[in-house]
């Protein structure tokens, strides 16, 4: 099966009773093009009660007025100690967590650390781990990791900043399972050395999801970067390893010199980056309330979002965590974003289904009839996995109508 070579509309037919389902691959390495056609019968959340920790002190505190206090414990904690939060808001700036702390809250929708009254949220040092908190509307950065080596940040929600996360001239820095959003910038990296973002969910960042400049070895992956002027601004990096991600913005991406690119097989061509990336239209559940599990269907397969199954264990010597947001394992293939969470099955039987044959393709599939006159694309340019896809046919043609 093979797609329309025609730049134009296909010729009006109309379609007898069985159309048939054609299906095209192509390798990433060797650019060849091989067929295969076949056709078969047609929150709750949990919010349990955390329990008051403080490993340096043992102090309960009102969570909702005593931020000066948290602060100041925080920054006076023994290096290489524990500290956890309650529940509750605190109002706290500019908060420098000391290196090799242990920070984390009661969870990102239950521990929310407001920093509209000064110019960073945390600034965390070397050796920090921040977990399982929220950081809101910064002037300046939520986090900032400032020549600060090994610094992870996982299940953390920043949102509302000017910039969600500053990393500038740090090594080891990790972001994982982690919501960046309604911030200007989401992410912004500066002089970096082997930083990994892996499996985060950037949405709604106005400006720019996220930025490398003079980066060496960073592996970015497995991320959804969504609604935003452009996804990623890349210049003068060195080993960039960015794939297996899902865009939705205006511009997939930018690079000096260069106008942005409006797809994400333009951007594969000028940045040589992100071949088994995908850009897809994806919304999700509830996210002014935190709630970040895809909404989205895929059209030819309802029984699957955007996200599931796009990404990868590893990218180079770079893991994906085995959890995801929540704590949940990551079963099966590897979802794109922050969360990994099943959609619920349709109830529809499948229409039939297709194969594909090659491990490493990019694949399209369209609906045609007998006489090779196109119905409708299921889909186009998708990474896919070598294996057997079920298929919902659409229930009208290009043109509108309806298919028998």
């Amino acid at each position: 099966m093979f797609m329309s070579k025609s730049s134009g509309s296909p010729q009006d037919a109309t379609h007898p009773p069985l159309p048939r389902l054609a299906v095209t691959e192509r390798s990433h390495k060797k650019k060849q093009y091989k067929m295969k056609a076949s056709r078969s019968i047609m929150k709750s959340a949990i919010t349990g009660v955390f329990a008051l920790l403080m490993t340096t002190c043992g102090l309960l505190a009102d969570p909702a007025s005593d931020g000066a206090l948290w602060k100041d414990k925080i920054e006076k904690a023994s290096p290489g100690s524990k500290v956890v939060l309650p529940a509750g808001r605190f109002e706290m700036a500019d908060v420098k967590v000391p290196e090799g702390i242990k920070l984390s809250g009661a969870g990102y929708l239950q521990t929310v650390i407001d920093s509209a009254k000064g110019t960073d949220g945390l600034v965390a040092a070397k050796g920090c781990e921040i977990r399982g908190l929220t950081v809101r509307q910064s002037p300046g950065a939520g986090l900032l990791v400032k020549e600060a080596a090994d610094v992870l940040v996982s299940s953390v929600r920043i949102e509302k900043c000017m910039t969600g996360a500053v990393v500038l001239g740090s090594a080891g820095f990790r972001m994982e399972n982690s919501i960046v959003f309604a911030n200007r910038t989401g992410l912004a990296g500066s002089a970096t050395t082997g930083a990994c973002v892996v499996n985060n969910t950037f949405y709604n960042n106005n400006t720019l999801g996220l930025s490398l400049i003079g980066s060496k070895d960073a592996a970015v992956f497995n991320n959804i970067v969504a609604n935003s002027a452009t996804g990623i601004y890349l210049s003068n990096n060195a080993g960039l390893q960015l794939d297996y991600n899902l865009y939705l913005a205006n511009y997939i991406g930018k690079i000096p010199g260069h106008p942005g690119s409006i797809s994400v097989q333009g951007w594969r061509d000028l940045a040589v980056q992100d071949a088994h990336s995908l850009q897809e239209v994806i919304a999700f559940t509830k996210p002014e309330e935190g709630l970040f599990a895809p909404a989205t269907r895929l059209v030819w397969s309802p029984d699957r979002s955007p996200a599931m199954g796009f990404g990868t264990a590893s990218l180079g010597t770079a893991q994906a965590p085995d959890t995801d947001l929540s704590g949940k394992a990551r079963r099966g293939g590897i979802d794109l974003g922050a969360t990994q969470e099943p959609v619920a099955a349709s109830g529809l039987p499948a229409s039939g289904s297709f194969s594909v044959v090659q491990e490493d393709a990019v694949v399209s599939a369209g609906l045609y009839t007998p006489e090779g006159v196109l119905a409708n694309y299921l889909f186009q340019n998708l990474p896919m996995r070598k294996g057997n896809y079920p298929f919902w046919l659409p229930s009208r043609d290009w043109q509108g109508r309806e298919i028998p």
